[in-house]
């Protein structure tokens, strides 16, 4: 995140392989402003539409855009 921005990295890619990607995501989130925030992978059947629509509306919410 804030490594991130220093080394010039525009974005972070996170995907979900052992751990969900949404809470990494909302932390960091909270520790950057210009870095782009990606879920590369995240499993859609394993929860329902309304579900994943709230997490992605929430964590676009919360990261401002």
């Amino acid at each position: 995140r804030r490594q991130l921005e220093a080394l010039g990295y525009d974005g972070l890619r996170l995907a979900e392989l052992n751990h969900e990607p949404f809470m990494p995501l909302a932390i960091a989130a909270e520790h950057t402003d210009r870095i782009e925030l990606v879920t590369s992978v995240a499993v859609a059947f394993a929860r329902s539409p309304m579900n994943l629509a709230q997490i992605a509306h929430d964590l676009n919410a919360f990261a401002e855009g």
